[in-house]
């Protein structure tokens, strides 16, 4: 056998080896890439059915909150006299009769020993 001959049949040979590692590589990747997308598409569906459900949720609450302002705005609206009352209340609680303290104990806060005189308060 000559030497080009056996030169031939090696680089055949090594050709031969070369595609046929290509082919396997090539569809080794393809099967990766195929997985990959699998994945990718149910995480995917999982995320929107996950937003779907935070919309829903979101709506729910947002109803909610429209149904819970309304009333409100329809009890206020009901008892003025009771918004009245506290606002007398608030403005003259020196004119309530002094019961003693719920728990027994009396009031700890600090009582204010100057007039509420506005130049008072400015430096």
């Amino acid at each position: 056998m000559s030497v080009d001959f056996i030169l031939g049949l090696a680089a055949l040979g090594t050709s031969a080896a070369l595609v046929a590692q290509w082919v396997v590589l090539r569809a080794r990747y393809l099967k990766g890439l195929t997985q990959q997308r699998t994945r990718h598409q149910q995480l995917q569906q999982a995320t929107q059915q996950q937003l779907g459900l935070a919309k829903q949720q979101i709506s729910r609450l947002q109803n909610d909150l429209n149904i819970t302002r309304m009333q409100v705005k329809r009890q206020a609206s009901r008892e003025p006299a009771r918004a009245v009352v506290q606002q007398m209340l608030v403005e003259e609680p020196a004119t309530m009769p002094m019961r003693p303290p719920a728990n027994g104990f009396a009031d700890t806060l600090p009582q204010l020993q100057f007039p509420h005189d506005a130049s008072l308060l400015q430096h």
